[in-house]
């Protein structure tokens, strides 16, 4: 900044910039030039630090020990857990398995017995026409005549 540029800031910024300045001189403790006060003050601080430290190595040696009987406990229930998630596995393996048998079986054509029976012929519905009359019934055969018993005599 040139020497006249300030005056070409507003005075509002000018005395904002001051009393920001003068909250920061505030917040800072100076110093002393005393160097037996500064060398005090940091072994203070640095035996907080020390203090806080050693706090949290005894809590992080603590949460390492619940951590181990935790894992110890709960080892064998997740070997069960691991035990029953497969046997679930296979249960449901054979269950789709005895599912599938169930539909090709009832997906199979039945057969018919075997009969000498033809189908009735088909006259006008093959081309989209009503049969001509009732349809014809399919008549048993007549029984074999009966062996004649042996003769006696001359005929």
């Amino acid at each position: 900044m040139k020497k006249g540029d300030y005056e070409l800031m507003p005075h509002d910024k000018i005395e904002a910039l001051r009393n920001e300045l003068s909250r920061l001189k505030g917040e800072h403790p100076r110093l002393s030039n005393d160097p037996t006060e500064a060398i005090q003050k940091l072994t203070e601080t640095l035996d907080q630090f020390m203090g806080l430290l050693q706090a949290a190595i005894s809590e992080m040696k603590l949460e390492e020990r619940e951590e181990e009987l935790i894992t110890t406990e709960l080892r064998p229930l997740h070997d069960k857990m691991e035990q029953l998630l497969d046997q679930n596995q296979k249960i449901a393996q054979g269950i789709v398995a005895i599912a599938d048998m169930l539909n090709r079986e009832l997906a199979a054509p039945k057969r018919a017995p075997f009969s000498l029976e033809l189908p009735p012929p088909l006259f006008g519905s093959e081309l989209g026409q009503p049969p001509l009359g009732p349809p014809p019934t399919a008549r048993p055969m007549p029984p074999p005549p009966p062996l004649a018993a042996p003769k006696k005599g001359l005929f």
